[in-house]
């Protein structure tokens, strides 16, 4: 198929008091660090668009330089923002993301497989503009939900010119909460279910709730750091500095029943 996170008496209650405190803060900040912990042995993908399918020559006037590739290469490429494996999500209709370089406008294609069955396609237009993008499955297009349990796979790709593509390609698995679990998200904050997410291994929603929470917060520190140890967690540290685009690409999007 072609593809298109004082007195003696006294003092002692209080220490008690004080060490207590800094022990519980000190446990729930581990606890509920945006850290990735998978809990499955996932299907290997292709989140960086290298080697010779994947990459492409640069056609613009700036030259993305990653994975100690030489200055004079003027090789770039695009990156599925992802665990090395794959990652589950609760989500029917998730979003996923992708770092692409700058180019010349362009355009992308994602593509969307149950097994060999083509279940979702789209087509996008790019800006050329470097930066984190979003895509997201529409509920409002006649496109059936993920099922629990079924691992879907993804290919992504952006086109370069001169027939070339930045490609990458992954899995995604949708997955039903446990009842305890359930509970926990039901009363936690957006940031808390980030956290929660991020320890439970479901990448998806632990990524989109953290990129919710920075758009409508984009100076905020604390968020930044948060984002940027999550991203480290999967060794995809680089990207964390760059800018995220606001909303869902665009896309011409094909339901295939």
């Amino acid at each position: 198929m072609h593809l298109r996170h004082f007195s003696l008496t006294q003092v002692r209650p209080i220490t008690v008091v004080l060490l207590t405190s800094l022990l519980l803060s000190a446990w729930s900040s581990v606890a509920f660090a945006d850290r990735y912990v998978p809990k499955r042995a996932g299907i290997p993908g292709r989140r960086e668009s290298g080697g010779t399918r994947g990459a492409c020559m640069n056609t613009s006037l700036t030259t993305i330089v990653q994975n100690n590739t030489p200055p004079n290469s003027s090789i770039i490429q695009a990156t599925a923002l992802i665990p090395e494996d794959s990652g589950t999500t609760v989500s029917a209709y998730p979003t996923m993301f992708w770092s692409v370089p700058a180019t010349a406008p362009t355009f992308g294609e994602f593509v969307l497989l149950d097994q060999e069955t083509e279940v979702y396609s789209s087509r996008f237009q790019l800006s050329g503009q470097p930066g984190v993008i979003a895509i997201s499955l529409p509920s409002n297009s006649g496109i059936p939900p993920l099922q629990v349990g079924k691992d879907y796979r993804w290919k992504f790709q952006v086109a370069c010119g001169n027939e070339q593509f930045m490609s990458t390609e992954g899995n995604i698995q949708r997955v039903q909460p446990s009842a305890q679990l359930a509970k926990k998200l039901k009363t936690a904050s957006m940031s808390d279910q980030a956290k929660i997410y991020a320890q439970e291994g479901i990448w998806y929603s632990a990524l989109e709730n953290l990129v919710t929470l920075r758009r409508a917060q984009p100076n905020d520190p604390v968020l930044e750091k948060r984002w940027q140890e999550l991203l480290e967690s999967v060794k995809l540290g680089p990207v964390a500095k760059e800018n995220l685009v606001n909303g869902s690409v665009s896309t011409q999007a094909i339901a295939i029943p």
